[in-house]
């Protein structure tokens, strides 16, 4: 068996971790996003803000990523907190 086909399940691996890493940054930035969007005293912070805040450099980019993570907007899921809070 070539040498090639042993490393292939490290190959896999690898990108693997490496994507989970993607993940779970991602997935803290958009903790952290919501947690600002739904925060009664972030209310006056810009959504661009957030973003910068995040580590977005492009607004647009993150409200797409916050809309694919969410299923909501961040405008809408600011809306949302803000009708839960009463």
């Amino acid at each position: 068996m070539p040498i090639v086909e042993e490393s292939q399940p490290l190959a896999v691996a690898c990108r693997l971790v490496k994507a989970g890493k993607k993940v779970l940054i991602r997935d803290r930035r958009m903790a952290e996003a919501q947690r600002l969007l739904a925060a009664p005293g972030a209310r006056s912070l810009a959504i661009a803000t957030i973003a910068y805040r995040t580590g977005f450099a492009d607004p647009a980019y993150f409200s797409r990523v916050f809309r694919e993570a969410t299923g909501l907007s961040p405008r809408d899921f600011r809306a949302q907190a803000a009708a839960r809070r009463g």
